[in-house]
């Protein structure tokens, strides 16, 4: 082919595929005139729309899940129960194509066909039953919960979602995907200066259309942190910002709202559970920074200098591994940002998930944990610090 019109070809606006901004699904109910009209509409626009019908599959296993017995009965869809079942949740048999929702997903342009929500969420929590009760989950299920973060907190989220926590979320990430983000952010190749927030978002999405979120494209700042925290029931920290940090927890403390972080050191994760509501004298950072400084950091983002040894502080020196602390030595220099691994990444947000579960189920849960596969493993680390690396750690944290 002539490399001129392959040049055209790669290069055309007309031909790229445009994502940005494309983060939420459009919900038609076809018992409504306005949503049969909208629906015609779209697809005059849209003349590649996919099509993607498993209702009879959706239905079936709703069924199934509710009455367990029939599951091995061919012609279960036959029986009186059944039937009962369809006419109770409005399916009309004999027309199913306007029964349940048709979902559109504008950034696969994609209509997918789907039961309603009440029904979706039973689907979705089937397993989880006995191992979590009807009522730990409905109380999961209700939460409001803000995420500022989105490196482990979209591990902690879609886990959230996965187990069919938090209807409402808040996400907030002011950055956008990059290539060395894969080693442990769910995206792929074709979302590389996307959004944060809108990957995380549409991920969300594909697993419950029915999620309420709200995105924060700009991350959290002085401006909007009051907006953010408004009606929530939980806070999720996983951002780097020692000032955002600090306001959060004092936010936190002020309207009694439980706050959760989690952070991974190498193969090993500490999650920490700060309890404002039913701790009255709850510190935070769990006192790690004292108050001279936590007050400072209310006020402004600190010096650079600074921060190393913040992270050192509030990270605990207990839990962090040698071959991590020299990962930070060589951060500028060797490395052009801090290590971090997929896989504790994941059992961080998995923490996370776990802790909001708790929380929902009434736990008293409180305090720091510490978790290293290392250590769980009796495998040690390949790597401890020189003499000169240990004595500037000794000044880091004096």
């Amino acid at each position: 082919m002539d490399e001129k019109k392959l040049r055209t070809l790669l290069t055309s606006n007309k031909n790229k595929i445009k994502t940005k901004g494309l983060n939420h699904p459009i919900i038609f109910n076809l018992k409504s005139e306005s949503d049969k009209r909208k629906l015609v509409l779209l697809f005059k626009k849209n003349k590649q729309l996919g099509i993607v019908d498993n209702f009879d599959s959706w239905l079936k296993e709703s069924f199934i899940i509710r009455n367990p017995k029939f599951k091995a009965e061919k012609d279960f869809n036959k029986n009186q129960s059944y039937l009962e079942f369809c006419k109770q949740n409005n399916i009309d048999l004999k027309n199913k194509i306007f029964s349940g929702v048709w979902v559109f997903y504008p950034w696969k342009n994609q209509l997918v066909h789907l039961i309603k929500e009440s029904l979706y969420y039973e689907v979705l929590t089937a397993r989880n039953k006995f191992l979590i009760t009807k009522y730990e989950q409905d109380k999961f299920h209700k939460l409001k919960i803000g995420i500022a973060g989105l490196s482990v907190g979209q591990s902690a989220a879609l886990t959230i979602a996965t187990l069919g926590g938090a209807r409402n979320m808040k996400l907030a990430d002011f950055d956008v995907l990059e290539g060395s983000n894969l080693n442990r952010i769910r995206g792929s190749v074709a979302e590389i200066n996307e959004s944060k927030c809108d990957i995380a978002a549409r991920q969300i999405y594909e697993i419950n259309p029915y999620t309420n979120l709200s995105l924060y494209y700009e991350g959290l700042n002085d401006k909007n942190v009051d907006e953010f925290i408004d009606s929530l029931d939980i806070i999720i920290d996983e951002i780097d910002n020692f000032h955002i940090k600090a306001l959060l927890r004092a936010k936190a403390k002020e309207k009694k709202i439980p706050l959760v972080m989690a952070f991974d050191t190498a193969d090993g994760v500490v999650l920490d559970v700060e309890r404002y509501d039913i701790n009255s004298k709850q510190e935070p950072f769990f006192g790690r920074v004292d108050n001279k400084i936590f007050e400072s950091l209310l006020k402004l983002t600190p010096d650079p200098i600074e921060i190393p040894k913040l992270v050192i502080r509030t990270m605990g020196k207990e839990t962090i591994p040698d071959l991590f602390k020299s990962s930070i030595l060589k951060v500028g220099t060797e490395l052009s940002g801090v290590p971090q691994l997929g896989s504790t990444a994941f059992l961080a947000g998995s923490l996370v998930a776990f802790a909001i579960k708790m929380i929902a189920s009434n736990s008293d849960i409180n305090g720091r944990f510490y978790i290293d596969f290392r250590n769980l493993t009796k495998t040690k680390y390949t790597l401890n610090l020189n003499h000169r690396e240990k004595e500037f750690f000794k000044k880091l944290i004096s």
